[in-house]
């Protein structure tokens, strides 16, 4: 037996502010750290302690140094049990890999930890998470279940770049290593695999009823490069110290093996350090669910074993580094004439194994077993140390051993902003070592630290939005790049800085943007071992902007507060300053300790705490965590305590342990997926992905302050990449090809069930039939790279999808900056679960382009892009039709690849509902009632003033008036073409000083006023002035009470032009053209109502002059006033009157329907003209002109009911002119009437030499002085007008009048 040196050394050198450390250096086997691949027989290496390669400045992370560098921690009383340290690498390689261990006979240490070190099974590893139920997912999730490369990572968001967007899916089960099935041990027999024991049925593994393999609680982690660490599990409960018979250490106070002391087997307890290998290596051989049926000791499986010829049922290569020389190649297992009772007496120490007491009807041998089990298994796992990758190369001095993107990668990942060493430290890339323990840079000592979580020292937050649906208060103004600062309650300025991102968008400025400290900021306390005076608050904000679908476009200002403890700021309210308004305050907390970890168990928000205490929870004495150990005074771990210059802990210290879980060593994580305790991630993109954006879950106050999200990550896929390259430069080649130490026995490998999740085979007791592959066994050379674990999954194209299958049609909600687009888009992703080794396309339609549309036909991946997602946007199409919701699908066709694994891979289509928007779109609301505080102009933000909405809508926009009264104030529309609507009614009225709207210029064309109430208005024009070209149309309007100097209602002039129809002009005053007034322009009225309008000069219900062109259809002129025209004013213009009538007009001087003068023109069509008065032409006074009636009546006005001057003429085409008891027509000349005369009735008969005289007989009318001229049956006017003219509406011949048409 040779000698193992127990020392432990540890050196420091300070020099001024640079800090230089030698690793520490452990008591180790030779050749541990830089191990030669030189197969290995008996007794074939020497103890001693390995060099190390000097002074090396390491800053905080110790990785500048090859891992061979480090000699091993191993146990300093390891001799007290060992004789040859050989021969137990031997016996614990044996052991580690037989599967005779497991009470199945098929399962060993190596079925969860035999690919680099992990698990890399596919098919039934699937473990019920806290709920105790599995998930139920489209495809395979279950029992058996067997997933695809798409159901990592189990918690998915639409954006795996942002820690807020979309949930995709939740899901808290675990991807973990299946053991044995559920069985009650019975009993052993001696050298035998196959255990008996009763099955009993299984509630949660069983697949309809029938029992399959168990899934343990937890991935299994790699034990490559395990030795380094403290403790182990992914909780840490394997103690450092082995107590030789279970996990726990020196905690349990019944841990005893026997020693035989003169020849009597004597308990003992034991306490043997730097041995949590060991304490692991104790648990799974027994545990119910990883390899052992319930109820089955130790002591059991000594009697099994003892006997047993090991690896009898594997294969063992003669080059095997270990254990080749005692091979039986070509046959299974090692010599024939091994047993596993020859290795523990070649290994151990005769008095742990010699004594021939009965122990209980056990052998000392058998009832040490564990002891045995657990110290083999920690010399074999000493051994598999992967010291030689790529950067163990470059930090020997090979620069080209790392490539640029590897170096790239190295340097974020020491970058403090990344942080990926304040966990995995060191050159072991893990957390909890060894070197960890005893870091002289800190001066611990200890296996605790304390710092600051995210509910530590003083956190707070402000968040302000632009809008009130976010906060009150609210900004009124953009605050993107303005001055902000943040003042202490006194006023001292604390901190300040820029408010980021451009003021031209909604975009956000995703990056935070640090603020500078003020005159009133506090400074670190200085410390020798710190000089750097490091900031103790912390404050970014950053600016986010949501076009969001109510019609607004969202800002939100996010000012996050981080200080220390030792800040000790004041609690109270500090306000906040943007542009030198106070715009709300921060409210600081009062200040909160930091808290207690033990050294490299963090809590990631992965999943919620309370799912899994993880290092947090208790085990069977005690706490699992070293500080709350010492909290609660125990002895054992009080050495572990912080050292000075810190604090020791307090017994009622805040500590951070629940949900918290050991950093893994990164060493070979390329070959290690899946990722994270509960294997929920499937490859090292992902994974990075996950760091980049931050915890899932907000697991405060033990959440580690880290998991806020990467900034150097977040948002830069090439940096993300780079660092993917680094870690691989920590594969060990000789882990992944199984050669030189880690090469192996072949293993009979469970890899599930016959079936599926649905369906298994059962082998006839209850159990399902399984799977076995056998993985070949390898020597010194290796063999081929066992596949990686993404490789070995389905590999189908994932889709990406939150669900939310309704969207709108496109269009814009309001105007202006704070506009928005409706919710019209969606985003629907693929994904490759592993890179492909050709092009993946895939084409993509829309089953209705009419109703959806989308940005792309095909999605196309590289093997250059593979791991980004590639989006398809999907757009609801805006028809401007009120035609319902839609529903469209999207449909995604089959893959097409070279790469046999993708081609032909189906994807889901998705179908969306397009909801119709076309009432909203494109539109301005205005709401005179709204009183939100907010305007934007949408339907749910309206403006409350009319010219709001117009100075902000864009041409050719229309603006929807919602019901109300409305104070418009000389409203000026300025070469703008807009739609003012008011479907329901609205009243715009004006101040009397000015019209209420005035219209200015050609580009107006397009304007339309609907459903407006227009009064109030004073000035040149009252209600409306359009001139300049103005092209204005009025529909469903009433033009009222007005006032004007000119018009009262509507002035058009200077080439303007008016179209009105279902409008309503009444009770305005003005000189002339009271309702309307065209002074040049061109006017068009369709089925209008003129009345109750008075001008005092001419024009009552409407006046044109200067050469204006005017047509009027449809129309009713009544009860207007003026000296001359009561109903209408013509002045030297073109006019036309159909199917309309002018009645009851008044004009106090010449013409009670129409006055013309100036050569004006007049058809009158279909109209009636009657019951009008004035002193002169009560009908229709002609100054010169012409006066065309086609089937027109004029009849029953209170005078003369035409009167001519100055050669005006009078054309009768299938008319009545008829004056009854009053005068038909008057005339200033002696000659008869020029004009013509047809198929008309007349009592005037003076017309020119050669005119036909019109029929002199009563009409017949049925009640004129009441205003009806329908005609009685007889009359002279059926069916005797010219047939020319047509048909009357009824079909028959033509009438004479206007009664076919109007005024019945």
């Amino acid at each position: 037996m040779q000698p193992l040196s127990n020392s432990i050394h540890k050196v420091s050198l300070l020099t001024g502010l640079a800090f230089f450390a030698v690793c520490a250096t452990f008591a180790t086997p030779q050749g541990q750290g830089g191990q030669s691949n030189q197969a290995g027989g008996k007794n074939s290496l020497s103890w001693g302690n390995t060099g190390n390669r000097g002074p090396r400045h390491v800053g905080t992370s110790g990785a500048d140094v090859a891992l061979g560098d480090l000699v091993i921690p191993m146990p300093s009383n390891l001799d007290s049990f060992v004789q040859d340290f050989e021969a137990a690498v031997r016996l614990g390689k044996a052991l580690f890999w037989d599967i005779q261990a497991g009470s199945d006979g098929m399962t060993a240490c190596a079925t969860c930890h035999y690919n680099a070190g992990a698990d890399g099974r596919i098919k039934n590893q699937l473990a019920a998470g806290a709920d105790g139920q599995f998930h139920q997912f489209p495809g395979e999730w279950g029992p058996n279940a067997q997933l695809n490369a798409g159901d990592f990572p189990f918690t998915l968001r639409e954006d795996p770049a942002d820690e807020a967007s979309p949930l995709i899916r939740s899901v808290d089960d675990y991807f973990v290593s299946t053991g044995v099935s559920n069985r009650q041990f019975q009993s052993v027999t001696p050298g035998e695999g196959q255990e008996e024991g009763d099955v009993l049925a299984d509630s949660i593994f069983n697949v309809g009823g029938i029992n399959v393999d168990r899934g343990t609680a937890r991935n299994a982690p790699s034990v490559i490069n395990a030795v380094f660490s403290h403790r182990l599990f992914w909780d840490g409960r394997a103690d450092a110290i082995f107590n030789g018979v279970n996990p726990f250490g020196p905690r349990d106070p019944n841990a005893f093996v026997y020693q035989s002391i003169n020849g009597v087997a004597t308990p003992v307890q034991v306490s043997i350090d730097r041995a949590a290998l060991a304490s692991q290596a104790v648990m799974p051989p027994t545990n119910g669910v990883e390899m052992s049926y319930h109820g089955k000791d130790f002591v059991q499986l000594g009697r099994k074993l003892i006997s047993a010829r090991p690896l009898l049922h594997q294969f063992v290569e003669p080059t095997d580094y270990h254990i080749g020389f005692l091979s039986a190649h070509p046959e299974r297992g090692m010599a024939a004439s091994l047993t596993y009772e020859d290795m523990i007496k070649d290994a151990f120490l005769p008095e742990w194994w010699e004594s021939a007491t009965d122990i209980g009807g056990h052998s000392q041998m058998e009832s040490n077993f564990s002891l045995f089990w657990g110290l083999a298994l920690l010399s074999y796992q000493s051994r598999l140390v992967s010291d030689q990758t790529p950067f163990d190369e470059f930090v020997a001095g090979d620069t080209t051993a790392l490539t640029p993107a590897q170096k790239r990668g190295m340097d974020l990942f020491f970058t403090i902003d990344v942080g990926c060493f304040t966990c995995h430290v060191g050159t072991e890339f893990a957390g909890g070592t060894y070197t960890q323990l005893n870091d002289p840079l800190e001066g611990r000592g200890g296996a605790l630290e304390r710092m600051g979580g995210v509910a530590t020292g003083q956190m707070s937050s402000f968040i302000i939005g632009t809008t009130p649906s976010f906060t009150e208060p609210f900004l009124d103004f953009d605050p993107r790049g303005k001055q902000i600062s943040v003042t202490k309650p006194d006023g001292q300025v604390l901190m300040t800085g820029d408010v980021p991102g451009p003021n031209d968008t909604c975009e956000s400025s995703r990056e935070a943007v640090d603020l500078f400290p003020g005159p009133a900021y506090p400074h670190k306390p200085f410390h020798p071992l710190f000089p750097d005076p490091t900031l103790v608050v912390e404050m970014t904000i950053k600016i986010e902007g949501n076009y969001l679908p109510q019609g607004i476009c969202e800002l939100e200002l996010d000012l996050h507060w981080i200080s220390s403890e030792e800040a000790n700021l004041d609690a109270g309210d500090y306000p906040v300053i943007i542009d030198g308004q106070t715009v709300g305050v921060v409210v600081v907390p009062v200040a909160m300790p930091d808290g207690v970890y033990d050294l490299g168990y963090y809590n990631l928000g992965i999943r919620p705490t309370e799912e899994d205490l993880g290092a947090g929870r208790n085990g069977p004495f005690g706490p699992m965590s070293i500080v709350k150990r010492i909290q609660q005074g125990d002895p054992t771990v009080a050495h572990l305590d912080l050292q000075p210059p810190h604090e020791p802990v307090d017994p009622n210290e805040v500590t951070f342990m629940n949900g918290a879980f050991r950093a893994p060593t990164l060493r070979n994580v390329a070959l290690n997926a899946p990722y994270f305790h509960g294997g929920s991630h499937g490859t090292l993109e992902q994974v990075v992905q996950f760091y980049a954006r931050g915890a899932d879950f907000d697991n405060s106050p033990d959440l580690v302050l880290d998991m806020l999200g990467m900034p150097l990550l977040r948002d830069h896929p090439n940096n993300q990449k780079d660092l993917i390259a680094f870690l691989h430069a920590l594969t060990d080649e000789r882990v992944e090809m199984r050669s030189g130490i880690f090469s192996a026995p072949s293993l009979p490998l469970k890899d599930g069930h016959l079936g599926n999740h649905l369906a298994v085979v059962d082998k006839g007791n209850g159990e399902a039939q399984t799977i076995v592959e056998e993985i070949p066994a390898t020597g010194m050379d290796g063999g081929l790279p066992l596949p990686r674990f993404i490789y070995e999954l389905d590999t189908k194209v994932q889709r990406l999808f939150d669900g939310q299958d309704t969207l709108q049609e496109e269009g814009l909600l309001g105007c202006g900056a704070m506009s928005a687009t409706t919710d019209s888009e969606r985003r629907v992703g693929l994904v490759l679960p592993r890179k492909p080794g050709t092009d993946v396309i895939v084409a993509v339609s829309s089953s209705n382009p009419s109703a959806l549309v989308l940005d792309k036909t095909e999605v196309i991946f590289t093997p250059q892009d593979w791991e980004e997602a590639h989006w398809i946007t999907v757009t609801g199409v805006q028809d401007g039709i009120n035609d319902g919701d839609q529903l469209v699908t999207l449909q995604i066709g089959a893959a097409m690849s070279g790469d046999p694994a993708y081609n032909g891979a189906e994807i889901e289509d998705v179908t969306f509902t397009v909801t119709d928007t076309s009432s909203i779109v494109d539109a301005v609301f205005v709401d005179a009632s709204a009183s939100s505080g907010h305007e934007n102009g949408s339907a749910q933000y309206p403006f409350t003033a009319l010219a709001s909405a117009l100075e902000c809508a864009p041409d050719g926009m229309r603006v929807n008036v919602l019901p109300g009264v409305y104070a418009v104030n000389d409203l000026l529309i300025r070469d703008q073409s807009i739609e003012i609507v008011a479907a329901n009614g609205a009243t715009l009225i004006g101040n009397g000083i000015g019209p209420v709207i005035t219209f200015v210029g050609a580009a107006t064309s397009g304007t339309v006023l609907q459903g407006l109430v227009i009064t109030g208005g004073g000035g040149a024009a009252g209600g409306l002035l359009l001139t300049d070209g103005a092209q204005v149309e009025l529909v469903d309007c009433s033009i009222e009470n007005n006032m004007g100097q000119s018009s009262g209602g509507i002035l058009v002039r200077n080439n303007a032009i008016l179209t009105m129809s279902d409008c309503s002009i009444r009770n305005n005053h003005g000189q002339r053209g009271a309702g309307i007034m065209l002074e040049g322009g061109t006017a068009v009225l369709t089925d209008c109502d003129l009345r109750d309008n008075t001008a005092s000069q001419a024009g009552g219900g409407l006046a044109a002059i200067n050469g204006a062109s005017l047509l009027i259809e449809g129309c009713s002129i009544r009860d207007n006033i003026a000296p001359n025209g009561g109903g209408l004013y013509l002045e030297g213009v073109q006019a036309v009157v159909r199917t309309s009538e002018i009645t009851g007009n008044q004009a106090t001087s010449q013409g009670g329907g129409c006055y013309m003068m100036n050569s004006s023109d007049l058809l009158l069509e279909k109209s009636l003209v009657a019951n009008n008065s004035s002193s002169a032409g009560a009908g229709l006074w002609l100054d010169g002109g012409n006066v065309n009636l086609l089937r027109s009546t004029v009849a029953s006005n209170f005078g003369a009911q035409i009167h001519l001057r100055n050669s005006a003429s009078l054309d009768l085409e299938t008319s009545i002119l008829w004056g009854g008891p009053e005068i038909a027509v008057t005339r200033s000349f002696a000659h008869g009437v020029q004009g013509s005369v047809s198929h008309s009735i007349s009592d005037f008969q003076t017309w020119a030499t050669g005119l036909s005289l019109p029929l002199n007989q009563d009409p017949m009318f049925s009640n004129p002085g009441a205003g009806d001229h329908m005609v009685q049956s007889g009359s002279p006017a059926i069916d005797s007008g010219n047939p020319a003219v047509g048909p009357d509406p009824d079909g028959s011949a033509p009438d004479m009048g206007s009664h076919p048409f109007v005024g019945n």
